[in-house]
């Protein structure tokens, strides 16, 4: 083993202590808030009306487009109908997951509606790993199980 001497010691441990030392004086990088809007369009293709599967197209301004699979439950028959669901959603920038709560109108005569939610995000892959986002929609559902949803948020990355 080559013996260092102490003024070599010292040249190698000094960038090291400055590179610490400047970490500690401007802190780890900082998260920031981004506010983002979205449209989904989806379709039902499992289930029932009280539980089932959907799969959506997506149009994020943070993220850009993206599709995914969402799981729900109602909780309630009468109307108005609430529920809640489960999402993944697949960006180029990784996997975003979520949690909404809803409501849905009473349908028309031809099987139309409208419904509300909030949700948040409960994790994922890529930017989507630990940030933090709220947001709430609206939108419109029909009888064959087709849903438009706008949503609109905030993240914290």
């Amino acid at each position: 083993m080559p013996h260092l001497s102490r003024r070599s010691t010292s040249l190698v441990i000094a960038p090291i202590a400055a590179v610490l030392a400047a970490s500690v004086a401007f802190g780890a990088p900082t998260a920031k808030r981004h506010a983002y809007k979205e449209s989904f369009v989806s379709a039902q293709i499992s289930g029932d009306l009280t539980a089932g599967e959907d799969v959506f197209k997506v149009s994020d301004t943070l993220n850009g487009p993206g599709a995914g699979v969402q799981k729900f439950t109602l909780d309630t028959t009468t109307s108005p109908m609430t529920g809640s669901d489960t999402t993944r959603a697949y960006f180029a920038n990784g996997i975003s997951l979520s949690r909404d709560t809803f409501t849905l109108t009473t349908p028309d005569a031809n099987g139309a509606g409208t419904l509300t939610g909030k949700g948040q995000c409960t994790g994922g892959t890529g930017v989507h790993r630990h940030e933090k986002c709220s947001y709430t929609f609206t939108g419109t559902y029909d009888a064959a199980g087709h849903v438009r949803v706008s949503v609109k948020g905030t993240a914290i990355r």
